[in-house]
């Protein structure tokens, strides 16, 4: 079976999971009017996050900054809650719907905060990595390497290639693989970076 079946495969079995899987984010916040902005850190000595039963578990995150503020939807697919930096919200926190997480702040101002709600990440294939690139992975780095000389850290935020999308967080991260927390999901996926065309 070629490569291009399988990705093909993979997104509709992906497809139905987001479907059918997930709740609503945005019925529920046009309802109930407000959600919770916290701002997480995850642990860098965390080796393996495994499993997890609900994103409200919080056991393996440590807690920086709380605030809770009115949010708006714009026709856009963006929101704007009116508390900012003045409020302890800074760019790159990760916005809470619930005790599932719903998206990302991505300017933050001093009294209000535009926020890009999560899509899926299931359903992503490349992904580039903030400050350098999708090529710096490439070249056999170690671990130490890959976190000091290009200053990728546990807990940076990973994009969709041409969407620049937020996939999820890094929890591990090796020569040629990181291992990414799906934003919007309950348990851990492994995106490959692989040696295409570079």
């Amino acid at each position: 079976m070629s490569k291009a079946a399988l990705k093909i495969g993979a997104y509709i079995v992906f497809s139905i999971i987001y479907l059918f899987g997930f709740n609503n984010v945005e019925n529920y916040v046009s309802n109930h009017g407000k959600i919770d902005l916290e701002k997480i850190l995850i642990e860098s000595e965390i080796e393996n996050l495994g499993y997890r039963e609900s994103c409200a578990n919080m056991d393996l995150f440590q807690l920086v900054s709380y605030a809770e503020g009115m949010v708006l939807y714009s026709p856009l697919g963006e929101y704007f809650a009116n508390i900012g930096r003045n409020h302890g919200v800074y760019d790159k926190d990760i916005v809470f719907n619930n005790g599932s997480i719903f998206g990302i702040v991505l300017n933050a101002q001093e009294n209000y905060s535009q926020i890009a709600e999560l899509s899926s990440p299931m359903c992503v294939i490349n992904v580039s990595i903030p400050r350098i690139g999708i090529q710096a992975i490439m070249k056999g780095l170690s671990i130490d390497r890959v976190e000091k000389a290009y200053n990728i850290s546990i807990g940076d935020v990973v994009y969709t290639e041409q969407e620049g999308v937020p996939v999820g967080r890094i929890f591990k991260a090796s020569a040629n693989t990181l291992y990414v927390e799906p934003f919007k999901c309950f348990f851990s996926l492994y995106i490959f970076v692989l040696r295409q065309g570079l």
